[in-house]
């Protein structure tokens, strides 16, 4: 058995890097290790306790950042207020990992005083957190234009981790230093830069993403798939290697202008963000067949909560020939805007809506045939142009669009007064931010226990080439599930022998003819055709039905889209814990 010294190291190291696996299995070996909780660190069973809880939340934190929900990132860490006063570690890594969820989210600001703060711990720790936080500083300073002083701050990071001879901290700041050298317009500089991040670390699979796109960028196609092969055969891989294969194969067929190709792998990396909307909108218009702009624009839309917008481009695309990856990005687009038309509602409704989109997925048209073959017209930009040499911040009044021609990247806008961010802050402001990811980064059982464990609300949406699937959570308990293959509740109930097929025809006749805005089990209770509790059997069967199909699922995307904990309960609803679901479709029949 490791000593609890060893164990604590093995925790810190990997709560550092984001290695989930490698700080659960750390926290176990501590839980589990009957010397731990008399360890002289703690000054009784009960604060070891604590120091348990706060890594629970330290982990549930990285893995949110780590799946693009960085709003629940910050609020688990807004949790660990007060109860890391006496570790250094575990304090920079909170600040290491809030400076990283509002980066993503675009509030450099915060940011900012975020990795200052991890900084200021970092120079007391060791050179592998300075490394760590001189380069989440360095790349906040590509992001804010300073480019030079960003890669004075790199080179320091690089020394750091030298210094204790990791592989991959070394590599995460080459392929830092090669960002910031393209961000300079200083292609040579930057594919130095990435191929040492590549010759340091071969797993480091963002800086063979780097040098394709690089390729693609200087004209060189078969050198791009070439560097993409490399990787596209390694299980897990990054998503990013599928699409950025399907462009250069729609690049070296004419069906897409390579410049055009360049331009949308910038703007594919850019944050959301109105001046984003605007360039895609006149790349649109300048390339209609280019359906992966429509796309990105519509997925752009709907995280700007421009619904309505977002739903328009959706239905456009639904019109159009789409492959089966799209058509699922499509179905999962719809399905989500449908539960957030129903917001507020109690969770059942929230399904309903959601769950409509199966029934109309055959209006999304798929596998009739390859894209159109006629070259698409260039746009007039005679190349991709270098981001701006400085991001400006965003005026208080509405910006100016871009001219066409300045089809540049999008920075993320800031803001000067944002407050600066402790954990002893207030939470962040909890906008209804939809996230959205592949199920190669996280497979069903494993987002179902996230959820769970962040013990959220909302609605998660799961698309795959057969349909889409849902599953509404209420305080990370399952308040319902459906999905292609799994039988309505009217079936459900027929099934069990607990309607008749007339009950259940005429409580949908009820529904259709007089607007009836209830669930169909609710109708039926009143009406006195069924018991609470048979209805409450066939709604966790329908969840146990449900879940068993998706948990099949290997090849699809997810989206969730998140929502308040006050939804009303005027209808019967069922909780279902997700530890027993899974257990139950496991171990079931």
């Amino acid at each position: 058995m490791k000593s609890v010294a060893d164990l604590l190291g093995d925790l810190q190291r990997a709560l550092a890097a984001g290695n989930i696996a490698g700080a659960v299995a750390a926290r176990d070996g501590l839980a589990r290790n009957p010397a731990a909780s008399k360890d002289p660190r703690w000054k009784d069973p009960g604060a070891f306790q604590e120091h348990l809880e706060s890594i629970n939340h330290l982990i549930e934190a990285i893995k949110a950042v780590l799946s693009s929900d960085n709003a629940a990132g910050l609020l688990e860490l807004h949790r660990l207020s007060g109860e890391l006063e006496q570790d250094e570690i575990m304090q920079w890594v909170a600040q290491f990992w809030m400076a990283l969820a509002h980066r993503n989210a675009g509030q450099l600001p915060r940011a900012r005083t975020a990795v200052d703060r991890s900084l200021e711990l970092a120079s007391e720790l060791g050179p592998h957190y300075l490394s760590s936080s001189l380069r989440v500083m360095g790349e906040l300073e590509v992001l804010e234009g300073e480019h030079r002083r960003a890669l004075d701050t790199l080179a320091r990071a690089r020394e750091a981790a030298s210094s204790i001879r990791n592989r991959r901290s070394e590599a995460l700041v080459m392929l830092a230093e090669a960002r910031a050298h393209a961000a300079a317009d200083c292609p040579e500089e930057a594919h130095r830069a990435a191929q040492e991040a590549v010759t340091v670390d071969p797993a480091c699979h963002d800086a063979v993403v780097f040098l394709s796109r690089q390729a693609l960028q200087e004209g060189d196609l078969a050198g791009a798939e070439k560097i993409l092969q490399r990787i596209a055969k390694l299980k897990p891989h990054p998503a990013e290697v599928d699409a950025d294969l399907s462009l250069l194969r729609a690049v070296a067929q004419g069906l897409i202008p390579p410049e055009v190709a360049c331009e949308f792998v910038r703007l594919s990396e850019a944050l959301p963000s109105d001046e984003l909307v605007q360039q895609l909108q006149e790349m649109i218009k300048l390339n209609p067949d280019f359906l992966e702009l429509r796309e990105k624009l519509a997925w752009t839309l709907l995280q700007l909560d421009r619904n309505q917008d977002a739903e328009r481009q959706f239905r456009e695309l639904a019109e159009k020939e789409l492959d089966q990856g799209m058509a699922s990005s499509v179905r999962l687009g719809l399905g989500t805007i449908a539960a957030q038309l129903a917001a507020h509602e109690q969770p059942g409704k929230r399904l309903r809506a959601a769950s409509a989109t199966n029934r109309r997925a055959r209006e999304v048209r798929t596998d009739r045939g390859a894209r159109p073959t006629r070259k698409l017209p260039t746009s007039p930009q005679r190349r991709p142009q270098p981001p701006a040499a400085r991001a400006k911040p965003r005026a208080a009044t509405k910006p100016p669009p871009p001219p066409p021609e300045a089809l540049r990247v999008a920075r993320p806008a800031t803001r000067s007064d944002a407050p600066a961010v402790t954990l002893e802050a207030e939470p962040p402001e909890k906008r209804k931010t939809v996230f959205k990811g592949s199920l190669k980064m996280l497979a069903v059982p494993e987002l179902l226990q996230f959820f769970a464990r962040c013990r959220r609300t909302g609605t998660l949406l799961i698309s795959t080439s057969t349909g889409l699937g849902v599953v509404e959570f209420v305080m990370g308990m399952i308040a319902g599930a459906t999905s292609p293959g799994c039988n309505n509740i009217g079936a459900l109930l027929r099934a069990e022998g607990l309607a008749t097929e007339e009950q259940a025809e005429a409580a949908s006749r009820l529904q259709a003819d007089t607007g009836d805005q209830r669930l169909m089990g609710a109708i039926l209770l009143e009406q006195g055709l069924v018991t609470p509790e048979a209805l409450r059997s066939v709604l966790e069967r329908q969840v146990m039905l449900a879940l068993r199909e998706m948990t099949t699922w290997s090849e699809g995307a997810f989206a969730f889209s998140p929502e308040s904990e006050g939804t009303s309960s005027a209808e019967l609803e069922i909780r279902v814990a997700c530890d027993r679901a899974l257990l139950e479709v496991f171990g079931g029949d």
